[in-house]
């Protein structure tokens, strides 16, 4: 795997999946990414969200804040690169 890409999320269900399929979108094959949700504990279907939209895998991390969330998506990545991104951000097909 070349590329895991970390989304930190946090009550994000009315934009994680038009994030997500944007990432579903890119030129680079996708057998060369993954997209990882790290769920900051919310309250809303935000996992549910992700799972259905294409997130490889979903974390849950209970602890409150994105640096602990980034943290949690991290630990369970297995690119070579890692790469960040909001919940809510639309990447263009050449964004990796």
């Amino acid at each position: 795997m070349k590329f895991s890409i970390i989304i930190p999320a946090y009550n994000e269900e009315k934009e994680i999946g038009a994030t997500i399929n944007s990432l579903l979108k890119l030129k680079t094959s996708r057998k060369d990414f993954e997209i990882v949700v790290a769920d900051n504990n919310s309250t809303d279907k935000t996992s549910v969200v992700a799972k259905k939209a294409g997130a490889d895998k979903v974390v849950l991390e209970t602890t409150k804040g994105t640096n602990f969330a980034r943290e949690a998506g991290r630990k369970v990545a297995k690119g070579k690169i890692v790469a960040f991104l909001d919940a809510d951000s639309i990447v263009p097909v050449d964004w990796l």
